[in-house]
């Protein structure tokens, strides 16, 4: 009977809704910065809704951040630019943009992948200097068995965030539009 409960709720508890797991900046990517004039954060849309809930395995992982993944992007880059002493509310550069794509697939047998893309503008006085797609994919090792499987694709989504922003970071026209 126990384990007729304890597989019972493990079910429903598979078709809940859940969050992102919190964004952590990547030291790697403040490094990257250190050339950077001061910038803000502008309004990171979404392309479309859908992109604002990943499904794994008939459960959804939701933003933790505003009202979606946008804001989870927006949130991540300000993060960033906070710890490497280049955010300022102030600032006459201002970074936006446009989550295109946003998935990670715990569905696999033993490989879980994931993709996001996202186009970045940067404005300097209001003047367009950068716009540009950013497209990230990763894979990890992942299971058949869904207890493994979705904490997997959940705790690689952040990665792939941090991945997508040093992408943008080592763009060469991103460096020179924030100069």
């Amino acid at each position: 009977m126990r384990r007729l409960y304890a597989l019972s709720a493990a079910l429903a508890l598979t078709a809940c809704a859940t969050k992102a797991p919190p964004y952590s900046p990547a030291i790697a990517n403040l490094s990257k910065l250190e050339t950077m004039q001061p910038a803000k954060v502008g309004e990171i849309k979404v392309a479309q809704d859908k992109l604002n809930s990943i499904g794994l395995r008939g459960s959804s992982m939701t933003s933790p951040v505003g009202a979606g993944y946008g804001d989870y992007l927006k949130d991540a880059l300000a993060q960033e630019l906070r710890l490497a002493n280049k955010l300022n509310a102030d600032a006459s550069t201002v970074i936006s943009g446009e989550l295109l794509e946003n998935d990670v697939d715990a569905s696999g047998f033993s490989t879980g992948h994931g993709k996001v893309s996202a186009r970045f503008t940067v404005k300097k006085q209001d003047q367009e200097t950068y716009n540009k797609q950013k497209t990230v994919e990763s894979q990890w090792e992942s299971s058949f068995a869904g207890p493994i499987a979705i904490p997997a694709a959940m705790n690689n989504y952040p990665l792939l965030i941090q991945r997508l922003l040093a992408a943008l970071y080592d763009d060469q026209d991103f460096v020179a539009a924030t100069r």
